[in-house]
């Protein structure tokens, strides 16, 4: 086997070490080089781009103009004289316009602002105009009388939809400079504005000198394969330059950019000599570095291998010290060498031992993971389980009467016993779906609050009142303390009287027949603190840490006494800790009655002249007489759906129009406009948003109130309904009621008949 000296080894280490990192430097440099180079390439095209916009901008105004002085009266006279002192009037105007003519069909001058000779620089050009019948721009052309050089604007004259004249400015060439050299430049860079025919119209250096002479060849060739891009040339005045262009799309002029590439790649070049003149020096030190050590460590070296040697024939260690602090490390432990392998030796029996006991430690806590997962799947697996019976549960109600209601065998006492049913498990069954909504937008976190100072007592009143009927039905007494003004906070209101009903609702769900509910509302010091307590189950100790978790429930077997889907108490501690507040749940154990407790921060006392209950939902009444003849479109391509809406509409008095798609909807709207728009958002081929977009580009339907009604949840349904043009939005499934009174809040009142 070949052997490699110390010396050797070294040098190569250190080769190995600075090659690497040259190497990556320079990678680094190039790419870096390339970064900037493509910089400088965008930049010179956002540069471009901006000062075609100006250009643009200038034709643009010079167009407007000219259309302007094309609805005049004096235009169609048969005298054009009047017609040439008002476009005296606004050449003066503008200064950069040498004059302003009006041409016929003939090629002929038939009025003219100036005393030039009566003739066009260039018919073609006119020529086209007249065939197109749109806006044109001229290329730049040498004015054989005033020897300037000029550009022609035109645009058409049109009576009775055909063209009469043609009405031109011609314009000096040197205006297109001063619009050049205003943009910000660099003194050392040249603009250079191409017309179309790819002659220079203005240039920012030199530019009398160039002006009417074609582009170079190269140019041409660049520009006519895209719109815009960068390349490297040379410019006219000589030298390397990074150069872009950008090309318009309304008149195809082209302005183009070079910056000359000197003073940019000099200082990259300068780093780039700097990194590999350094890369060298370090290499160089290091080899020198390396050779100087290896001496020092060979020695070392060689006298540990004699200690080493000494210690396998169980003599004494000859005495060796070195400046190097690992060699001189090695001889102690040389000599140290039989004690230490008796104490490594101890040493490896006691690391078995504990290797032992952390593998049974590590045991344990895989198996208390596995069992946690187990029963986190049995709970959710379980909350399915019990979703599945709580949604099928008043389905299966709704169901059962709506087939004896079609049988006819009801009578009417039963009749309305049916209807009561139907009605009480579709508002169970939209409850339970709303929940589940909740529980989505907070694990999402897409619940937005629109936080107000409120008073606790009053949204306290409100959810009691709106329990009441349910707490009367079943005996439930119920001993309020809720002082007004007593806890004002800064909550939102509805989020807030969800959480206070949630947990009324929960505490008389798990209260028998003839107990007691109470409720307190008080401030203790920096909080407000509700408390809301029962006399009934109670909670059981080892489930009380679980109470506010999503899918657990203390008795989620087919044999459990109570219905409900386990998400309430979760949303609530959601809801409270949104508002910077918690909630503790206390029971003296099963049969005790449990303690709800919720703190939420106080507000100053000076906002508790804000703080005031919204109306209660369902107030509105719709207004009939507003409503009453009014002529409604309703849209949606559910059958079921549009009766609804429909059959909801007739009875508030209106005159309804039904259509089952956008196509069906704008034929019906075509025929007679109507006073509002109630569409479904979810429809094939054009969906509701299209229907709004094509509604407000049309004036005779602009201003049409539009109502949209929607099956997806959420505030982001809403604020994306308003966006595209919708006055309100309401969620399905909706009150018909609410439905005829969001319509007529919007529809303009009845004209009154004047006696």
């Amino acid at each position: 086997m070949r052997r490699v000296r110390l010396r050797t080894l070294l040098v190569v280490l250190i080769l190995v070490t600075t090659l690497p990192i040259a190497a990556f430097a320079a990678w680094v440099l190039y790419r870096s080089w390339a970064q900037q180079a493509a910089l400088i390439d965008a930049q010179n095209v956002d540069q471009a781009r901006a000062v075609l916009v100006a250009v643009d901008q200038e034709i643009e105004a010079t167009f407007a103009s000219l259309n302007v002085l094309t609805l005049l009266e004096p235009i169609d006279a048969p005298d054009k004289l009047h017609f040439s002192q008002v476009a005296s009037r606004v050449l003066a105007l503008h200064p950069g316009w040498q004059a302003i003519r009006l041409i016929d069909p003939s090629i002929h001058v038939v009025a003219s602002t100036s005393d030039l000779p009566a003739t066009v620089i260039e018919p073609a050009w006119v020529q086209e105009l007249i065939r197109t019948g749109a806006p044109s721009v001229s290329r730049v052309k040498l004015d054989p009388v005033s020897g300037q050089w000029v550009v022609s604007l035109g645009v058409p004259v049109k009576r009775g939809g055909k063209l009469k004249y043609v009405l031109a400015a011609r314009i000096y060439a040197r205006m297109f400079g001063d619009i050049l050299q205003r943009q910000k430049v660099p003194a050392d860079g040249v603009v250079v504005l191409v017309d179309h025919a790819m002659n220079i119209v203005a240039r920012t250096r030199s530019g009398e000198r160039y002006v009417g002479e074609p582009t170079l060849p190269e140019f041409q060739a660049r520009t006519t394969q895209s719109s815009e891009g960068s390349w490297r040339t040379v410019m006219r005045e000589g030298g390397p330059a990074y150069s872009a262009w950008s090309r318009s799309a309304r008149t195809h002029w082209i302005v183009g950019i070079a910056m000359p590439a000197a003073p940019i790649d000099g200082p990259r070049r300068r780093s780039l000599i700097t990194l590999v003149a350094g890369g060298l020096g370090v290499s160089g030190v290091g080899l020198i570095l390396a050779v100087l050590l290896g001496h020092r460590l060979i020695r070392g070296q060689r006298a540990a291998a004699a200690a080493a040697a000494s210690v396998a024939r169980g003599e004494p260690i000859l005495p060796f010290d070195s400046r190097i602090s690992e060699a001189h490390d090695l001889a102690q432990a040389l000599r140290h060498a039989a004690a230490i392998l008796e104490t490594r030796l101890h040493e490896r029996d006691r690391a078995q031992a504990e290797a032992d006991s952390h593998k049974a430690a590590l045991l344990e806590r895989e198996t208390s993971a596995r069992l946690a997962a187990e029963a986190l799947s049995r709970a959710k697996d379980e909350f399915i389980a019990t979703v599945s019976h709580e949604l099928r549960t008043p389905l299966n109600a709704i169901y059962g009467w709506l087939a004896m209601l079609r049988s006819g065998a009801l009578d009417s006492t039963r009749q309305a016993h049916a209807f009561e049913v139907i009605d009480r498990n579709t508002r169970a069954q939209a409850q339970l779906i709303e929940d589940l909504l909740d529980m989505s937008r907070a694990i999402q976190g897409n619940i937005r609050l629109v936080m107000t100072p409120v008073d606790l007592a009053l949204v306290m009143e409100l959810a009691i009142e709106s329990l009441r009927p349910t707490a009367d039905a079943r005996r439930l007494a119920i001993d309020a303390s809720i002082p007004r003004a007593a806890a004002i906070v800064s909550a939102d209101q509805r989020r807030l009287q969800q959480v206070l009903w949630n947990v009324l609702s929960n505490a008389m769900k798990f209260t028998p027949q003839g107990g007691r509910i109470g409720a307190q509302v008080r401030a203790e010091g920096a909080d407000a603190v509700i408390r809301i307590s029962d006399s009934g189950e109670g909670i059981a100790p080892e489930f009380l840490p679980y109470v506010f978790d999503r899918f657990r429930q203390e008795n989620a077997t087919v044999t459990r006494t109570h219905s409900g889907l386990g998400l309430g108490l979760a949303l609530v501690r959601h809801l409270v800790q949104l508002h910077g507040g918690t909630i503790e749940a206390e029971s003296d154990g099963k049969g005790r009655g449990a303690a709800f407790t919720i703190r939420l921060p106080l507000v100053a006392a000076g906002a508790a002249a804000d703080a005031r209950p919204d109306a209660p939902a369902g107030s509105a009444r719709p207004d009939v007489e507003r409503l009453r003849g009014r002529r409604v479109l309703v849209v949606d391509d559910d059958q079921d759906a549009l009766d609804l809406a429909a059959e909801a509409l007739t009875q508030g008095g209106a005159q309804v129009v039904t259509a089952a798609s956008a196509g069906e909807a704008l034929a019906a709207i075509d025929a007679d406009t109507p006073d509002a728009v109630v569409t479904d958002i979810g429809m094939p081929l054009v969906s509701g948003y299209g229907l709004a977009e094509r509604l407000r580009r049309e004036p005779r339907t602009a201003l049409i109130p539009l109502i949209a009604l929607t099956a997806y949840g959420g505030a982001e349904a809403r604020e994306a309904a308003l966006a595209a043009g919708f006055h309100a939005c309401m969620r399905k499934p909706y009150e018909p009621v609410a439905l005829v009174a969001l319509v007529a809040s919007l529809v303009a009142p009845p004209a009154k008949l004047l006696p």
